[in-house]
């Protein structure tokens, strides 16, 4: 079950990644927090369901610099309890 897991995560991964890239040189922050920032961020669930917490904190940052602002949605999400006492982590949502 795990391994048909992982493959999921990983199809999921490439076609997030898929869409960030193909939206995030947008100028309309509107267009770049939608179809750029919501990707990255679903990424960054991906990975760090998975237990790659470095990339899971790297896609987060990025999906906070496309534009991410639910500053609680990523505060609760279960998805980045894997992460969630990282330093880089905590880092991301000091002061938000």
């Amino acid at each position: 079950f795990a391994h048909h897991q992982n493959k999921e995560y990983d199809q999921s991964i490439e076609g997030f990644k898929r869409l960030t890239y193909a939206f995030n040189d947008q100028q309309d922050p509107k267009i770049l927090a939608d179809y750029a920032a919501i990707p990255a961020y679903n990424v960054a669930c991906a990975y760090a369901l998975k237990g790659n917490k470095d990339q899971a904190i790297d896609w987060l940052e990025m999906s906070i610099k496309l534009g991410y602002k639910d500053w609680e949605h990523i505060r609760t999400d279960s998805d980045f309890d894997s992460v969630r006492k990282e330093r880089r982590y905590l880092r991301l949502l000091a002061d938000r």
